[in-house]
């Protein structure tokens, strides 16, 4: 090989060393690239989906558990299940008072009523999830339909005799668009009551059944 061939064969060397390390360099950084933006398309914190439990009067849930039942909803005029539990509960003096200066600030249509000596109310708390509830560009409330019952599912007893236990739902009129919201039942109870439960959801529909002791 004479003098000008080896000189050529070198520079041809040289050249395919140096494109292959431009190459693997383009290559490391497509690739760094490419993870990058798949990091920046995922959220930094998903939102956890909250994990309901079916519930009966034979199997009713507890505080702080979360059962689903059925909320209506406009935007579709039908009706979608939602996470709910409760949260907290009063009664007696604290609950009425309590009840007084919410009625006070906003009726809503009801009428506070004074409990009589057989007789005492209870402040219930509960919280519902609209995520993933079906909304138009109005937003949705924190109501939901209620019913206080015996154990068994009929009236509450006063005296041995049947009481009839009307629920008053006590959200504040806000409307929202996601995230979990909150409100308050106020029901009067017999004074002797020592545990009813608390369905939360429309009649027919999905429930959610909850024992509760005064």
């Amino acid at each position: 090989m004479d003098h000008r061939n080896i000189l050529a064969a070198a520079a041809a060397a040289v050249m395919i060393i140096s494109f292959a390390g431009c190459s693997a360099k383009e290559t490391e950084e497509e690739s760094s690239a490419a993870e990058s933006s798949a990091n920046e398309s995922v959220p930094e914190k998903a939102k956890e989906k909250l994990r309901t439990s079916t519930s009966s009067l034979q199997l009713p849930l507890g505080m702080n558990e979360w059962g689903s039942a059925a909320k209506y909803s406009v935007s579709e005029n039908k009706y979608h299940d939602v996470p709910v539990k409760i949260t907290g509960m009063v009664c007696g003096s604290e609950a009425d008072k309590k009840i007084r200066e919410i009625l006070k600030k906003d009726p809503s249509g009801y009428k506070y009523t004074e409990p009589g000596k057989d007789s005492k109310w209870a402040l219930i708390d509960y919280t519902l999830s609209l995520d993933g509830f079906p909304l138009d560009e109005g937003g949705e409330d924190a109501s939901v339909t209620s019913f206080v019952t015996a154990e068994d599912g009929g009236y509450l007893k006063s005296g041995g005799k049947d009481t009839a236990s009307v629920t008053m739902d006590l959200f504040e009129k806000k409307y929202y668009f996601e995230g979990t919201v909150s409100g308050q039942i106020a029901v009067m109870i017999p004074a002797e009551c020592k545990k009813f439960i608390l369905t939360l959801g429309e009649y027919d529909e999905t429930q959610a059944f909850f024992a509760l002791e005064p």
